[in-house]
């Protein structure tokens, strides 16, 4: 990266920390991260039971 890429985009970051605009959407994309990840543990979490209910035979 240059100088000026990197000047460029350190203002763009600037600027959207003083725009409350993009705060809040800065923080709506770090909260639907944590969403995410959190789901996503959940679901692992589950994932043996879930193999073991598909190879147990019905009764």
């Amino acid at each position: 990266m240059d100088l000026n890429q990197a000047l460029l985009r350190e203002g763009l970051f600037y600027f959207q920390e003083l725009d409350p605009e993009a705060q809040l959407q800065k923080q709506a994309i770090l909260m639907n991260g944590e969403l995410l990840e959190r789901n996503f543990l959940i679901w692992l979490g589950l994932l043996p039971w879930a193999i073991r209910t598909v190879k147990e035979p019905a009764e």
